[in-house]
């Protein structure tokens, strides 16, 4: 059945050599481990195939960030391999779409099942009795989107916040038996990068024992796909806010996405030299605001007061100031050339206040508020990897003192900062 809101999504919604990690017995990175054998066989898990990138975390899970950007493109997974597979894939993705290789979708046999109360590291095995289903097709499926476990209109895999047209996993946990029928546990995290970038699927999955075959199945999943030439896919365009929308330009880097800082970008700060704190912005929808005085502040601050001086939100920065807030706040850039924990003292003059500025050229920007000197705190290297520039930022507070803000790591709308005060040069 297609979701009511589909047609809403559709039209709201859319714009916007492998190196392989292998098993071994020297302590390196494996893509074995966990309670269950980890989560593949035979050859070792590729760190990259196609629009896939794996990562093998401590339990021995993998986590996977796949683009599924392309509207028209499905990206196709082999599980047991861990490869982009055309032919003897198990799952597909596009944009918010998760199908399977059995029913209406393909002839592979893939089944699988939905578990709505569980965690991903309570289920070590097949529920006694599951009943799994195969892809299935309804009156109200258009082209080659039918319906599956996890997208099937009335319990997606997502929920979908009309008023910011953003996607919000549920949490789910699914297993799916492959093609080569071995069981996997899965669970989808997140739709977007780390820049909000939509059609970036984030999902964890791990091997888990194979049960006896379940007695009480789905029908029969040798059926093809229906024939005919299929129409362009839905393309939901869920594209953040003005302030949640990438950099315009996109270095071809791809370096790791929340590297420390290296000695020569902050000499002489040695671990417990600094006051750091972690600021929690992986919302999409509310501020999290930070005082000077008394750090990150209770979610229920209120904009429209002095007790902040920094607003985030995902990778965006605002101060108390302008169009942003009723403070005396603003930002510069330090150019004293000092390390951060050397400047003591700034000039008060040079303070950039908040103002609505226009689109950046990025797909569907939109002006918006923002802080033009915070807004280059990072470096894009590509597939959403935001690093913090080795620079150190001087705020002016909504009651007019001063702090030095220097932003050390930054992952998936998580910052950590150092946020001091500083004296006014005579």
């Amino acid at each position: 059945m297609r979701s009511l809101l589909a047609p809403l999504l559709f039209s709201m919604l859319s714009a916007s050599c492998a190196e392989r990690l292998v098993a071994t017995n020297n302590g390196t990175e494996s893509a074995g481990g966990g309670a269950n054998g980890g989560p593949v066989q035979g050859p070792a898990l590729p760190r990259k195939s196609g629009n896939f990138e794996h990562e093998v975390l401590e339990d021995g899970s993998v986590r996977t960030r796949v683009d599924a950007t392309d509207t028209e493109a499905w990206q196709r997974l082999d599980l047991d391999t861990g490869s982009a597979d055309d032919s003897a894939w198990d799952l597909q993705f596009r944009r918010f779409y998760v199908l399977s290789n059995g029913g209406v979708t393909g002839k592979g046999g893939v089944r699988s099942l939905k578990l709505t109360d569980a965690q991903f590291e309570e289920v070590v095995a097949v529920p006694e009795g599951a009943q799994f289903r195969v892809d299935t097709e309804d009156a109200e499926d258009e082209g080659d989107v039918f319906d599956s476990v996890f997208n099937d209109g009335l319990d997606d895999w997502y929920d979908y916040a009309l008023a910011h047209h953003t996607l919000t996993s549920r949490g789910y946990v699914y297993i799916v038996r492959s093609t080569e029928r071995r069981y996997f546990k899965l669970t989808l995290e997140d739709y977007y990068d780390d820049v909000g970038t939509s059609g970036i699927v984030t999902f964890r999955w791990a091997r888990l024992d194979s049960p006896d075959e379940p007695a009480d199945e789905s029908p029969d999943d040798e059926e093809g796909p229906p024939e005919g030439d299929a129409p362009e896919g839905n393309t939901p365009d869920d594209e953040p806010p003005a302030e949640e929308q990438p950099p315009d330009e996109e270095p071809p880097a791809e370096e790791p996405i929340d590297e420390e800082p290296s000695d020569d970008d902050r000499p002489g700060d040695e671990p417990g030299d600094l006051v750091r704190y972690s600021v929690d912005a992986t919302s999409y929808e509310l501020m999290t605001y930070v005082s000077l005085e008394h750090g990150v502040l209770p979610p229920d601050a209120e904009s429209a007061s002095l007790a902040w001086d920094l607003a985030f939100l995902r990778y965006n920065l605002f101060t108390n100031s302008g169009t942003s807030g009723p403070g005396q706040g603003g930002a510069k850039l330090d150019d004293s050339g000092l390390p951060y924990e050397e400047l003591m003292s700034v000039s008060p003059d040079g303070f950039v206040a908040d103002e609505v500025l226009p689109a950046d050229g990025a797909p569907g920007s939109v002006e918006g508020t923002k802080n033009s000197v915070l807004q280059d705190w990072y470096d894009y290297q590509g597939l959403g990897a935001l690093t913090p520039k080795a620079q150190t930022f001087v705020i002016r507070t909504a009651t007019g003192t001063y702090g030095k803000l220097r932003i050390w790591r930054y992952a998936s709308g998580v910052f950590e900062i150092s946020f001091l005060p500083v004296s006014v040069e005579n």
